[in-house]
């Protein structure tokens, strides 16, 4: 085996373990985002109970927050224009409504209710991390509750 193969090995155990540590990152920055989200949310909604105009600023910020953090990971950029108009219909404006939608949902619930676990990002780490594990998965078997 030459040098230059061990070295390519090398780099490229390098890349998968950035890109490890960038998923646990996000993770992680996502949970504490979750959680925060769901006490300031409370708070806010219980002074300002409007929980359309709290959502349309949160979806706002996110989107003005996400330029730098795209640029500091540099995630490759696409320019509107280059999306085909079918796609726009099919894929990007349907996932707008119901991300708009479940933000509503969301605000009014922690509004409304006076503890929401379901809010916390408890919960709901629970739900995605069986989804992003590696390799293949068999089904359990169903089971009805008692």
């Amino acid at each position: 085996m030459s040098a230059g193969g061990v070295v390519i090995r090398v780099e490229n155990k390098l890349k998968t373990y950035k890109k490890a540590i960038q998923i646990v990152c996000l993770c992680l920055a996502w949970y504490i985002t979750s959680s925060a989200n769901g006490v300031v949310g409370k708070i806010v909604l219980s002074d300002f109970p409007y929980p359309m105009t709290v959502s349309m600023v949160q979806l706002a910020s996110i989107s003005l927050y996400l330029i730098p953090v795209m640029k500091a990971w540099k995630v490759p950029s696409t320019k509107p224009s280059e999306i085909p108009l079918k796609y726009w219909f099919q894929m990007i404006i349907p996932l707008a409504f119901g991300k708009f939608f479940a933000s509503v949902s969301s605000h009014i619930s922690i509004w409304k209710v006076p503890v929401s676990y379901a809010h916390t990002g408890s919960m709901q780490i629970g739900l995605v991390l069986p989804e992003i594990r590696p390799g293949p998965t068999k089904p359990g078997p169903a089971r009805m509750p008692k």
